[in-house]
């Protein structure tokens, strides 16, 4: 897996070592998310942070109206 999109990302806010690079790119986690597929539902509770690398996704929030 490439690790460059997100490793420069985090390079724009803090440096890094090797061993702070290694021990970060072992707790990611790869998804692909299919078009009209939920990232997260309503009840779900968030547990994670996501980085997307191609795409967008749309944010919905539900009020009482």
């Amino acid at each position: 897996m490439n690790y460059d999109p997100i490793l420069q990302n985090t390079a724009r806010h803090i440096q890094l070592d090797s061993n702070e690079i290694e021990l970060f790119t072992s707790l990611l986690q790869h998804k692909t998310i299919k078009r009209k597929e939920f990232l997260l539902r309503q009840g779900d509770v968030c547990k994670a942070e996501s980085f997307i690398l191609k795409g967008c996704l749309r944010t919905y929030t539900l009020d009482s109206n």
